[in-house]
């Protein structure tokens, strides 16, 4: 076939063009071949030149229209000097590239032309844009930045290929470009918009781009962005808005320079008030790693004075660069090469002497800013020290932490430095390649040294030994050193460089810091107990700090111990200051009138617990028992902080039942301290496994930068949070201090010598029990004043409390209910302040009794989800607001279900916390909307539906309450929920409160409970059903504390007071079955016990932390062990973490049915997203799932991510999932259903 002639071919171009273009949808391009009737290849090449013109783009195998005719520019009349400025602009832009861009260079030519036309100047500003245009030509470059143009101009989404600076591989995102912005670092464009990986405003690099395609999805720019004041706090196109000031100081040599220039939009000059002659330069930056750059172009003419890592950033530089050019001409002493911190090739490293000092300054801090001056002098009394002398025990203990490093096992592990170490003459045995941990080979060490050179007593040296080599969390057993005796050439070194070396660095650190001669540890197991535990605190925390390198940077110079220290305190102020220990908060003796801490007057039961315990000597223990909605809560809060005033002491501790009931903790601790201390910044962190989702990590308390209170970084980590001044979380975070658990003796430092307050204690099981009883030991121990909350807190189980306390064989008085019980200890002597405690004394008061409350109490046999909502639906008929509390999942499924069928659209909810996070958010925040205290629009009819989750940790008010039959004490915790707030326009037919119990299947010798006797103990549901039979109402709080005892007394045939009224065959049948199902407890309970007795610590007065035996359990929850290996605070069903990914039409999987973050399991997600799918998982404890070899794990980049470690992902498409034979349903209305197929 000839060629054809021009107009020809423009004439079938636009035959293709207009083809396309009435295809909006997309057209093959065989279909534009069969149509016209041209060869593919031609249509593919018109189709090719269209796309350069811009008028048609491919999307996979279909080309779609651009918007061509309507982006065609007018023509633009421009001054000579309008026309220079682009022609320099374009130049530079075109100058800035290594490779050519030919829409700039065209630009530039175009330019140039009219400049010598119609300016008459001369040919050489167009040779000068043509020796640019010669430049190598980069096609994919050139291609990269044409599509995102045309993505830019046409406002059309790109999906994008990208890579990261530093990533192993690139991820894919679809981006909707708002701004194209130039780089003066690095030469460079970068694209500034939406990502939906994470969902959020990113900037892209363009050179980072791999692959490039336009979409045919629109997008508009959103209103509210900021354009170029996005990058208002950037130095260069890195997007923030957390910023930070920047202040330099230039010398007169350079003022002049830095004057002529705005190098930043925030930037200020000043003159330099400290040095003459100088200039200061002050801006605020988003992110600081963009201007060291600059800063180190100007030498030694600027110096950085904030902040503080930009100085020592600087500092470090400056450092190494001495070292490279003025290498230190003292020789190295053979201790010195040995290493504590190194790069994996050998590169650089800090010598282990210099890293023991550093954590040996940190102590020192820690020893002044972490105990108060009443701890310090307890535990120099413990050691028979003065204090002095007992802080230079802790800091050389503390500074000997690592001696084991100093050993093959250890040093072998860089192989670089070892064959420097062998040219040393340190041997190398083959075994040392699996030796020992050096925490072992430190006690193996010191157990020696300290009674060698010190003269300490064998058990001191030989227990503190352990202590020392505890810092990574386990103490080493004797079973470890006994092995390290037979083994020693392999693991500690044959030759005599490592023994000398260990000589010499312990005599270095004894040189100065002086530890005392001849310690003992007292004979009293509890104080002795006391000193291990705070003692292997303080060396863990000290040990963290010290290996901080922003604050401990490695050093090479030769410095002898005494010369070092100075340099490491100097760090260690800065390391202390940074994480808030040098500041850490302290009361400062002033307590505050109760008005004043909160906005009303206290009450009759807060006055009367305040005069009670206002004064209480301590560490005390004091139990409210009192009603719900009697103001417990503010009275414990005042009690504590009196208590921290008249102590000093460290901080305050709230231990809740649940991660639910600690999120509304978190938000009245946070307003009582903003209250209180509205001045002071006080650290407050949230601590359970979820915090991280329900509060965003560098949030400050308040919503302005002048809250005081605000959650300090440092102290989030679980381990950590414990540590910080203030705190709410789960019992379980304190629970594992009581467990045989990695670091369990830093919840206990952490928790030393501050009030801990422990809420709605009637929520623990058998197993919690015992926990929180050996925790409440330690606590006393370590100087812990506490404070134990409960509505219904049966007789023995307070009775165990105050005997953990110490009051055993003590009278145990009865008052009457409300009560207040308060254990002291009784002092030897007259003067408090030198008498030692001889023992316990325990007092307990009645407190005034609330107003009676009469509930309404009545049996339904309409047990049947249609009966019941029928019902329900006729009590409901003049209005109201009604509640159902289901014990399982499943059967609040089942009750909505028949519920939603009965009442119209807007008169039901279902609540419970079998659905993502995300959604169990949303609806706690509807619930509280519709029935909280502060709710404007309370509907006039409404059926709540929920499970336990509304039961303690929402502040709610019904007018009817439909419950299951659960144990006596949770019943009157739901009735809680009844009239709970005023309210004006209650129906008149529930004018009084109404609780509904659901009968239980079966006769009443032979009661059915279904799966509630799977949650709950038959035993106690039981005697439950008998308290209550026959009652038509209850008379709050006078029949709490009868009833209570009732359910919760133990079995004893005949003479039962809840079988009074039976008689004959059904009284013997109820004393049978009372027996089977009380023997079934009670092996429940040994169970419980037996289970809770192995993962304990020991018996803080009957045995030695470090003597005994010990598992090192793993705390962390989401490790994929044995029940066997985890350091359980619950003892509850297995479960599994589900991950519902939602299948898209398109094949995108994503987290909302309908959307949402777009998830890519081939890619390792970010901080972001990992946050974002967080809040999308499903825990469930379904056997069928638990155990089912049909869940798909995650990949392996994903389970290395925190909080998706064991997380199972689940496809769903169109809301259905299937699991072997089980069919899930997810649906924000019922949340996860979980049926099995019939085969």
């Amino acid at each position: 076939m000839g060629k054809v002639d021009e107009a020809t071919k423009r004439q079938r171009m636009e035959a293709v063009w207009s083809l396309v273009r009435r295809s909006p949808g997309g057209i093959l391009e065989r279909e534009i071949a069969d149509t016209l009737n041209l060869p593919r290849r031609t249509v593919n090449n018109y189709l090719r030149e269209l796309e350069l013109e811009g008028r048609v783009y491919k999307e996979g195998r279909l080309w779609r229209p651009l918007p061509w005719e309507e982006t065609r520019l007018r023509p633009v009349d421009l001054t000579p000097e309008e026309a220079i400025a682009l022609y320099l602009g374009a130049r530079l832009l075109s100058k800035q590239m290594d490779r050519r861009n030919e829409p700039a260079e065209s630009a530039l030519l175009k330019l140039a032309n009219a400049l010598r036309n119609d300016a008459g100047l001369g040919e050489g500003i167009v040779q000068a844009a043509r020796i640019l245009a010669r430049r190598p030509e980069d096609t994919r470059r050139r291609s990269l930045f044409r599509e995102v143009v045309r993505g830019y101009i046409y406002r059309r989404k790109v999906r994008l290929l990208y890579k990261p600076l530093n990533w192993r591989r690139p991820f894919e995102t679809t981006f909707a470009t708002y701004l194209l912005e130039p780089s003066l670092i690095g030469s460079a464009i970068y694209l500034i918009g939406h990502s939906s990986r994470p969902n959020a405003l990113r900037a892209y690099k363009l050179e980072r781009i791999q692959e490039i395609a336009l979409t045919a999805e629109p997008y508009d720019i959103p209103s509210d962005f900021a354009g170029l004041d996005a990058l208002r706090h950037a130095w260069n196109i890195m997007l923030g808005e957390e910023t930070v000031e920047v202040v330099l100081r230039f010398s007169p040599r350079v003022r002049e320079r830095v004057q002529e220039t705005i190098w930043h939009p925030s930037q200020t000059l000043e003159e330099d008030p400290e040095r003459e002659g100088w200039l200061r330069w002050r801006a605020h930056i988003a992110h600081l790693q963009d201007i060291l750059p600059w800063i180190r172009s100007w030498g030694a003419d600027v110096e950085a004075l904030a902040p503080p890592e930009l100085a020592r950033a600087l500092r470090e530089e400056a450092r190494r660069l001495m070292h490279l050019y003025f290498p230190d001409p003292r020789p190295r002493p053979p201790h010195l090469h040995l290493w504590a911190k190194a790069h994996r090739d050998g590169s650089a490293y800090h010598p282990l002497l210099y890293h023991l000092l550093d954590v040996a300054a940190c102590a020192e801090g820690l020893w002044e800013h972490a105990f108060t001056s009443e701890a310090r002098a307890q535990l120099a009394r413990d050691l028979n020290l003065s204090e002095e002398e007992a802080r230079r025990a802790f800091v050389f203990l503390a500074a000997a932490h690592d001696i084991g490093k100093a050993s093959p096992a250890f040093q072998t592990k860089v192989a670089a430095l070892r064959e420097a170490l062998r040219a040393l003459d340190y041997d190398f045995p083959e075994a040392a390649e699996n030796g020992m941990p050096h925490g072992v080979v430190s006690a193996w060490v010191l157990r020696t040294w300290l009674q060698e050179n010190l003269g300490w007593h064998k058990r001191a040296a030989h227990r503190l030994a352990r202590v020392a080599g505890a810092h990574h969390g386990i103490w080493p057993t004797s079973e470890q050193i006994t092995a390290l005796d037979a083994q020693r050439l392999a693991d500690v070194g044959r030759k005599p460089p490592w023994a000398e070396s260990r000589s010499a660095l312990l005599d270095a650190l004894a040189q100065v810091f002086h530890p005392p001669q001849g310690l003992r540890l007292p004979s009293d197991l509890a104080a002795q107990n006391r000193v291990l535990a705070l003692l292997a605190g303080l060396i863990t925390v000290a040990d963290w700090l010290g290996s901080m390198e922003d604050f401990f940077p490695y050093e090479d110079r030769v410095f002898a111990a005494g010369e070092y220290l100075p340099i490491a305190r100097q760090q260690a102020q800065q390391a202390l200051k940074a994480t808030g220990w040098l500041h850490a908060w302290r009361a400062q003796g002033e307590p505050l009138p109760f008005e004043q801490a909160f906005p009303f007057s206290p009450n009759a039961i807060q006055a009367e617990g305040i005069r009670l315990a206002q004064d209480a000597r301590h560490p005390a223990l004091l139990i409210v028992e009192a009603p719900t909605g009697q103001g417990k809560t503010e009275l414990a809060l005042y009690l504590a902080d009196a208590w921290l005033q008249e102590r000093r002491g460290r901080g305050l501790y709230i231990a809740m039942p649940t991660q639910a009931t600690s999120n509304a903790m978190y938000t009245r601790l946070r307003g009582f301290l903003q209250r209180r201390y509205p001045e002071q910044h006080l650290p407050l962190v949230l601590a359970h496994s979820r915090a991280d989702d329900v509060l965003p990590r560098l949030r400050g308390m308040g919503e302005g930068d002048d809250d005081a209170v605000s959650a300090t970084l440092w102290f989030l980590p679980r381990k950590r949070a414990l540590l910080a001044s203030f705190g709410v979380g789960t019992v379980d975070q304190a629970l594992m201090g009581a467990l045989q658990a990695r670091h369990h003796y830093l919840r206990l430092f952490g928790l030393a010598h501050k009030v801990v307050i422990f809420d709605e204690v009637h929520a623990y099981d058998t197993y919690m029990e015992h926990l929180f009883l050996r925790l409440l030991t330690w606590l006393r121990a370590v100087g812990t004043s506490v404070i134990v909350l409960s509505a219904t807190l049966p007789r023995a189980t307070r009775e165990k409390m105050i005997r953990a306390w110490g009051a055993q064989g003590l009278p145990m008085p009865e008052v009457p209910y409300p009560r207040l019980t308060l254990v002291t200890p009784r002092m030897k002597g007259g003067a408090e302040s030198v008498a030692a405690p001889v023992g316990v004394e325990v007092d307990t008061h009645a407190l005034p009794a609330p107003s009676e409350r009469i509930v309404a109490l009545g049996w339904l046999d309409a047990t049947a989800p249609e009966d019941l909502a029928t019902w329900l639906d006729e009590q409901l008929e003049g209005g109201g607001c009604a509640v159902v509390i289901c014990n399982t999942v499943n059967r609040a499924q089942e009750v909505y279900e028949a519920v939603r069928r009965r009442f119209p659209a807007g008169e039901h909810l279902l609540f419970h916390a079998r659905m993502p996070f995300a959604w169990r958010e949303k609806k706690e925040k509807q619930v509280m909307a519709l029935f909280g205290k502060e709710a404007e629009k309370r509907p006039h009819r409404f059926v709540l539906v929920a499970t336990q989750v509304v039961e303690q940790s929402l502040d709610l008010d019904f007018d009817l309450m439909v419950s299951e039959l659960a144990p006596i004490d949770l019943l009157i915790q739901r009735a809680g929920r009844l009239h709970r707030h005023r309210c004006e326009h209650r129906p008149t037919s529930l004018e009084t409160p109404q609780l509904w119990v659901l009968h239980p299947g079966g006769m009443l010798a032979d009661l059915e409970f279904g799966a509630n006797g799977h949650i709950y103990a038959p035993y106690i549901l039981w005697r439950t059903y008998l308290a209550l039979h026959g009652r038509r109402a209850l008379h709050l709080p006078k029949d709490t504390d009868r009833l209570i005892q009732a359910v919760y007394t133990n079995w004893q045939e005949g003479g039962d007071a809840l079988l009074q009224d039976f008689d004959g065959v059904l009284r013997r049948s109820l004393e049978n079955g009372l027996q089977r199902a009380w023997e079934h407890l009670q092996r429940d309970r040994m169970t419980a016990a037996s289970q809770a007795g192995i993962r304990m610590i020991v018996d803080v007065s009957q045995d030695t932390i470090t003597d005994a035996s010990q598992q090192a359990l793993d705390d962390d929850e989401e490790a994929l062990k044995h029940p066997d290996l985890k350091a359980l605070t619950r003892l509850i069903a297995p479960n599994v973490t589900l991950l519902p990914l939602h299948l898209q039409p398109d094949g995108r999987l994503t987290l909302e049915p309908n959307g949402g973050l777009e998830v890519n399991l081939q890619e390792r997600p970010s901080r972001a997203e990992s946050r974002e799918i967080r809040r999308f998982l499903v825990q469930v404890q379904h056997r069928g799932l638990v155990w089912s070899p049909n869940l798909p794990t995650l990949p392996l980049a994903w389970q290395r991510v925190a909080g998706l470690r064991g997380v199972r992902p689940v496809l769903f498409e169109q809301g259905q999932a299937q699991v072997g034979p089980w069919r899930l349903t997810l649906d924000e209305a019922f949340g996860l259903r979980i049926r099995k197929e019939e085969a």
